[in-house]
């Protein structure tokens, strides 16, 4: 994720994209996945509030999503030590920073 985060940035600082007219269209495309991220980390709390979402497969397959970007953030602080999990706090300031730092190195 790293890697893909660094060559974006870097192509919209070095003008590729806006030298073919897309840097529109990379700025929309980043808003759109950090979007659709944020949703999906929203329906995953939810779910877990609900008990009985938790046998759905859609809930199933938006944790397959969120649990990568979910997981360093309970290492850093665990829920069994806190007593409540704040990792989709920390994942969602995160993502809206980093969409923030992509969004100003292409705009």
């Amino acid at each position: 994720m790293g890697r893909l985060l660094g060559r974006v940035a870097s192509r919209c600082r070095d003008g590729g994209a806006s030298r073919t007219g897309r840097n529109g269209l990379v700025v929309h495309l980043i808003q759109t996945v950090s979007g659709v991220l944020y949703m999906l980390i929203i329906v995953d709390v939810v779910a877990s509030w609900i008990p009985s979402f938790n046998r759905s497969e859609f809930i199933t397959q938006v944790r397959r999503l969120t649990e990568p970007m979910l997981a360093p953030f309970r290492l850093i602080a665990p829920p069994e030590k806190i007593g409540m999990d704040l990792s989709p706090i920390g994942a969602l300031i995160v993502l809206r920073f980093i969409e923030g730092l992509l969004v100003k190195a292409c705009g």
